[in-house]
């Protein structure tokens, strides 16, 4: 099982478990971000974000939560966040959804709920 975090455009941010088959999670991620799923990285390449690849073109509101990250990421009016966000790992080598390092998953819920 592979944590990820989802960052709502409500502020809400929780863990979550990915269940380890490709197709249902990919599936799920592009559910929490409503559509066509696009992935950036994000804390030196370590991690994705994964956006709603329409989002601002559908007016999808601002996700100041996320924003931090891609701000600490690529620094502040590199890009504007929008729909609900969803953090992993960085890709395997093998394609597959990376896991969060140990614990990861804890810190940012708990640095992006104060």
């Amino acid at each position: 099982m592979r944590d990820i975090v989802i960052i709502k455009i409500d502020g809400t941010v929780e863990a979550q478990k990915l269940s380890g088959d490709s197709t249902a999670d990919f599936n799920l991620i592009g559910g929490i971000v409503d559509g066509f799923v696009e992935r950036a990285p994000i804390a030196n390449y370590t991690q994705l974000m994964w956006v709603n690849e329409e989002g601002k073109i559908r007016g999808l509101p601002h996700n100041p939560k996320a924003q931090r990250l891609w701000d600490e990421a690529w620094g502040e009016g590199s890009d504007y966040i929008v729909g609900n966000v969803v953090i992993t790992g960085d890709d395997t080598e093998e394609g597959e959804t990376g896991v969060l390092p140990e614990g990861e998953a804890q810190r940012l819920v708990e640095l992006l709920s104060k």
